[in-house]
């Protein structure tokens, strides 16, 4: 199962990805997140994970996890999920875009990931001018 979603910010990309994702979940999404790629410089993903218990045919979302060809296209990867254990997921995910930051938020803390993303978390050290206090 899978529901794109719309994500506030210029760059960001939303899924929403639950069960046992098929063929046909497969062919919605990687199109979806590879004209985001296009249409901007950078993306950033954002993957809310519902009871994700595999997928199938296995050899097309491996395909989809490894396909490197945009993988320094994507700079910030934000996982949300409350599903356990999820760290070989994870792994997967740091395979796949070697590049990209990532995050794990916990599913009610989808503002969090969402500014996050947008670079909200950024903190900029603006000097102040020559003699003057802050």
């Amino acid at each position: 199962m899978h529901e794109i979603i719309d994500v506030p910010g210029e760059n960001v990309a939303g899924v929403i990805l639950g069960d046992t994702l098929t063929e046909d979940d497969f062919n919605t999404v990687y199109p979806y997140v590879k004209d985001q790629v296009e249409r901007h410089n950078t993306v950033r993903l954002l993957f809310e994970l519902d009871g994700v218990d595999g997928w199938e045919p296995e050899e097309v979302w491996e395909d989809f996890m490894f396909d490197v060809r945009h993988a320094r296209d994507v700079d910030r990867i934000a996982v949300l999920t409350d599903d356990e254990p999820w760290e070989p997921l994870m792994d997967r995910f740091d395979l796949a875009f070697p590049s990209a930051h990532l995050e794990m938020y916990a599913t009610g803390d989808r503002d969090d990931a969402v500014a996050w993303l947008n670079g909200e978390d950024l903190e900029v050290d603006v000097p102040s001018p020559k003699g003057q206090e802050q």
